[in-house]
């Protein structure tokens, strides 16, 4: 087994664009959608964490409390769907109801279990899963990608793996600019330059 590089990363599901042009799609095109952009990025040698969405009435942290003000009047209603539903709102107002999100990221992890694809889900917030994870994977590969979109992942990574310099933090890039690479003790010695790895992130 090439044990050469390895990821584990991250990808808000609002940025991906599950239903394209369309204004409906069936679910199983919806999530193959997300698996094969996390196959074409990454490769399969990657843990993909997904934030947790705990139902009403658990214990709920401040990120909960900040989705639901952020989301709560756009959200639709709870939708019980199966792999051939067609689903007909609006994907944002689709992802901003909590018990829809949960439901999808149901269907995706069996969809990347079948690809021997590692899942995991966060009771809630998932970077300090994301970070853990990969100082784990750091003890079997050269090369440790963690990548993402929250800076807090860096700030984690500072703080908990600064004796891994073989784990870096990705910023994915935004509208056309180039994703950047930070190292493990960016904060304290500046960024230290990493290997790339020896496949193209994108293929």
């Amino acid at each position: 087994m090439d044990r050469s590089s390895y990821h584990t990363n991250t990808r808000p599901m609002a940025e991906t664009n599950f239903f394209g042009s369309n204004s409906s799609r069936n679910v199983i095109k919806t999530y193959l959608t997300y698996i094969t952009y996390t196959i074409n990025h990454f490769g399969k040698k990657v843990s993909v964490v997904f934030d947790g969405y705990p139902e009403e009435g658990a214990a709920r942290n401040k990120k909960t409390a900040e989705r639901q003000r952020r989301y709560g009047v756009s959200a639709c209603s709870d939708i019980i769907f199966e792999e051939s539903t067609l689903i007909k709102v609006p994907q944002e107002k689709f992802l901003a109801n909590p018990k829809n999100k949960q439901r999808l990221i149901n269907f995706i992890c069996i969809g990347f279990d079948s690809q021997g694809i590692e899942t995991k889900q966060a009771p809630e917030d998932a970077d300090c899963l994301i970070v853990l994870r990969g100082l784990e994977k750091s003890e079997e590969y050269e090369h440790v990608i963690i990548a993402g979109e929250d800076i807090d992942l860096l700030v984690l990574l500072n703080g908990l793996g600064s004796s891994k310099p073989n784990v870096v933090f990705q910023k994915s890039g935004r509208g056309g600019t180039d994703c950047e690479q930070f190292s493990s003790t960016s904060f304290t010695q500046g960024d230290v330059p990493f290997p790339p790895p020896p496949t193209p992130l994108i293929s």
